[in-house]
């Protein structure tokens, strides 16, 4: 019975034994076939075992990699980050993920990214690291970056463009309408007064044009400013420059209903322009047979947003229109007396303000834009 009893440890010990070795050669067969880097060094830098892909990404063998220390394929600008690391593997067994470059064997540097751990072999300490090659990465951030630049340099280009040639056409635009105003007064002639009336009206178109383009090129580029926005006084002046610009033969009413205990903070410039080009299609786009045109503005407001509704008794928009409205250049019919750039413009500055913007419509019963901005305080 002794003799048994021993036997069965005997076996209990070679199974023990079959099952490390075998967990080895699983732990051995993984090491070596990751697609990853892996690397095994002990605590001052010499590498003791590394696997294929590890030994691709320095350029050496197998054999000339495990003769090698940690620092003899470093460069020596990451020294200081170097021993951050070890220190930060001391107090925690662990280093978490960082970038640097390895020189390989032909001197070429390599960028890579790193995470390693420490583990205990046989009572000795060693760091397992896993190790990336980025250069593929790096390439394609470079990549960007450039293609960004001459994107960022392209967009400047094309403002300056804009802006000068805005500038150049508007100056002899005004002049044009000046010489228009001073021939509407000097001459007596039916025939010339309706020439210059039409003439007139195609500047102003020509010039609402460029100011619209201006519009959108600035919402474009300029920063989202962050204001505390006075709702009454900005529809007044809103309001009073339509009323200045606009030659009404006929009263159109304007009721502006403000309220709500709410403040909004968002882009003053930027509300203005939605504001006007919304208000000057209600006015434009009012049916010549009725009796009470107006424009209503309601505007409430509270902690989170503010809600604004543009809204007439105009000649209204069909609704398979309704999504097209908000697209570049697009007219709705021969009535349209704008380039098609207003409502786009608009559609582009209220997401620009992180809000959106809808239409209820339907034909000769009117219009009503209803637009929400968050308050930019609390984004």
């Amino acid at each position: 019975m002794k003799i048994f009893g021993i036997v069965q440890d005997i076996s209990k010990r070679k199974i023990i034994e079959e099952e490390l070795i075998q967990s080895e050669k699983h732990s051995r067969n993984t090491f070596n076939q990751s697609t990853v880097g892996l690397v095994l060094a002990q605590m001052d830098g010499t590498l003791v075992d590394v696997n294929e892909a590890y030994a691709s990404i320095i350029g050496y063998s197998l054999e000339e990699s495990k003769q090698l220390t940690y620092w003899e394929i470093t460069p020596p600008q990451y020294r200081d980050m170097e021993m951050e690391k070890l220190e930060e593997l001391k107090a925690t067994g662990r280093y978490v993920s960082y970038e640097k470059e390895y020189i390989n064997k032909k001197g070429e540097l390599v960028p890579v990214r790193l995470s390693g751990i420490i583990i205990d072999k046989s009572g000795e300490k060693y760091i397992l690291s896993s190790v990336e090659d980025i250069t593929d990465t790096r390439r394609a951030q470079e990549a960007i970056l450039k293609k960004n630049s001459e994107l960022q340099k392209t967009n400047n280009e094309l403002d300056n463009f804009v802006y000068s040639v805005s500038h150049d056409l508007r100056a002899p635009l005004l002049s044009m309408l000046g010489v228009a105003d001073i021939t509407a007064e000097l001459t007596e002639e039916e025939h010339t007064r309706e020439h210059v009336t039409m003439l007139k009206s195609s500047i102003q178109r020509l010039d609402k044009l460029i100011g619209e383009i201006l519009q959108y090129s600035r919402n474009a580029r300029d920063e989202v400013r962050h204001e505390r926005i006075d709702f009454e006084k900005l529809v007044a002046e809103v309001t009073n420059d339509i009323k200045a610009k606009f030659q009404i033969h006929r009263t159109i009413e304007i009721r502006v209903d403000i309220s709500g205990d709410g403040v909004l903070f968002s882009d003053q410039h930027r509300i203005s322009v939605v504001l006007n080009n919304l208000i000057s299609n209600a006015i434009n786009y009012q049916k010549s047979t009725e009796a009470h045109p107006y424009v209503k503005i309601h505007i409430t407001t509270d902690g989170n947003k503010s809600t604004i509704a543009v809204e007439d008794n105009g000649i209204g928009i069909s609704e398979e229109q309704h999504a097209k409205i908000f697209e570049m250049f697009y007219r709705g019919s021969n009535e349209s007396v704008g380039s098609g750039l207003g409502l786009y413009v608009v559609k582009e500055t209220v997401e620009k303000l992180n809000g959106d913007i809808c239409v209820e419509s339907k034909p000769g019963i009117g219009t009503k834009f209803k637009l929400h901005l968050p308050n930019l305080l609390y984004q």
